[in-house]
């Protein structure tokens, strides 16, 4: 049998065959943080057939994904807002509930620092020209639990004209 321990923070005991340890029973005394690394001290007990020795290795805990979606108006009138409806959800596609998000407008910012609250977040604009526009959002996660998501562009997914008034 096999004693894995992290500074106190997991226990976990292993079983081990052909030299390798593996476990799926982990008890975690303290929470880890997603974006770190922590060190792994193996124990293994001496048995009749092996002494005991000590090793160390590494777990590292990752940050969570996250999907970042955008939707809005399919084309309007110059000078009309365009409403953009932004979603961010994690892994088990659930919406997150903390960061904060960027709208841009080609390399234009609409919207900076946006926070999110776990609820759809709605933005409106007026574009500043006609055409179409390369209208994308990026996640910022503020607490190290997600990793940051963009959007696919606006534009690839609807028209997202601006046309021309012919009054």
């Amino acid at each position: 049998m096999n004693k894995l321990t992290n500074n106190i923070k997991a226990t976990a005991t292993a079983t081990v065959v052909n030299g390798v340890a593996s476990t799926n029973n982990i008890t975690y005394n303290e929470q880890l943080t997603p974006g770190q690394t922590y060190a792994i001290n193996a124990e293994y007990l001496q048995n009749d057939n092996f002494l005991y020795e000590t090793g160390v290795g590494e777990l590292e805990i990752l940050k969570l994904p996250t999907t970042t979606t955008i939707s809005g108006n399919n084309s309007i009138d110059y000078g009309q807002n365009v409403t953009l409806t932004i979603i961010v959800k994690d892994q088990n596609n659930q919406n997150i509930t903390q960061g904060y998000i960027t709208v841009y407008d080609g390399n234009e910012i609409i919207q900076s620092n946006f926070i999110i609250t776990g609820q759809t977040s709605t933005i409106s604009f007026i574009p500043n020209t006609t055409g179409v526009h390369d209208v994308y959002v990026i996640y910022h996660d503020q607490q190290g639990v997600y990793n940051d998501s963009n959007s696919k562009s606006y534009s690839e997914d609807y028209e997202g004209t601006v046309n021309a008034s012919d009054e």
